[in-house]
């Protein structure tokens, strides 16, 4: 049987721009009207991708931080506030402040911003750090965790911001298909699971460390799989290594199959950015694995090959 291993040349992680644009203060804005003299931030995206599907979904929504100019402490109270976009579609959608409206200093002192995704109102700590559990995999969106670079130096004057999101988890795709005594009518009621694997951790929004990885003990995690057997999906945290992680593959007609990641001879660990594709042909003895590295946008390189029984 045949894996054959395609890594991907890195071209930078997946950018997701937003702007906020400043305004006169006089003008009518989301959250109310002011006339003092401060500079709202108004929302928009400029995006070609987003993490979970290529599009943004109506409601999907980040978390804002204002910091004080240079430094990881939050300013004028603005913590953890979210904005959301309105319709669903690709790039150019624009976002609103969900309920509070962020405003520049009115005397023109600088601020830093930073950002996450997906927001949450009790998932964060007043200390900016987000706690992750990845046992439930369904809706993978709302697992997808991303954070933007800090942007500094913005004031009233230059009220500009635009943010890079990366993603700190890794992404699984699996995809299935028949092979030789096998039909499409075999998968009904497909499984697949991912064994040896953290399901509890935690990330600092304010100084953007990695993930900390907080569970020690190893579970099987369930993946999201399609309802027609042909796609299974998770986001797992970055690893050191395989160690102990199996894929368990399980189908009404043909049974169980199991594939040790350890059989991958390029890859060697879950990495944060990166979605690691599986093509697996299930046979009535055994399965054939095809699988490829890539980052969350294009980029390609040779593979390798290595068998699965």
């Amino acid at each position: 049987m045949i894996e054959v291993i395609k890594t991907k040349v890195t071209l930078g992680l997946l950018a997701l721009p937003f702007v906020f644009a400043g305004c006169s203060g006089d003008e009518n804005l989301p959250g109310g009207e002011v006339n003092d003299g401060r500079v709202a931030l108004q929302v928009s995206s400029g995006i070609q991708t987003r993490a979970f599907d290529g599009q943004w979904e109506k409601n999907d929504q980040i978390g804002i931080y204002m910091l004080n100019n240079r430094q990881n402490t939050v300013a004028d109270g603005y913590d953890n506030v979210p904005y959301w976009v309105e319709s669903a579609g690709e790039g150019g959608k624009a976002f609103s402040p969900s309920s509070e409206v962020i405003y520049f200093p009115a005397n023109g002192d600088k601020r830093d911003f930073i950002a996450y995704y997906p927001y949450s109102a009790d998932k964060v700590t007043k200390d900016g750090v987000y706690s992750i559990d990845l046992t439930k995999q369904d809706p993978q969106k709302d697992i997808d965790f991303m954070l933007a670079g800090k942007v500094t130096d913005k004031s009233r004057t230059d009220a500009n911001v635009s943010f890079q999101f990366a993603h700190k988890l890794a992404k699984i795709v699996i995809e299935i298909r028949p092979g030789d005594g096998v039909t499409g009518n075999d998968f009904k009621n497909f499984s697949a699971s991912l064994t040896g694997q953290p399901t509890e951790g935690t990330f600092n929004v304010l100084n953007g460390q990695n993930v900390t990885v907080t569970s020690t003990d190893k579970k099987t995690v369930p993946l999201f799989a399609f309802k027609d057997g042909t796609q299974a999906e998770g986001i797992v945290f970055p690893s050191e290594n395989y160690d102990g992680m199996s894929f368990v593959f399980t189908t009404q007609a043909i049974g169980s199959y199991e594939w040790a990641l350890s059989q991958s001879l390029k890859a060697t660990k879950f990495e944060a950015g990166k979605k690691y594709r599986y093509i697996i042909t299930v046979n009535k003895t055994a399965i054939d694995v095809t699988s490829s590295i890539t980052d969350w946008e294009p980029g390609n390189k040779d593979g390798e090959t290595g068998d699965a029984e």
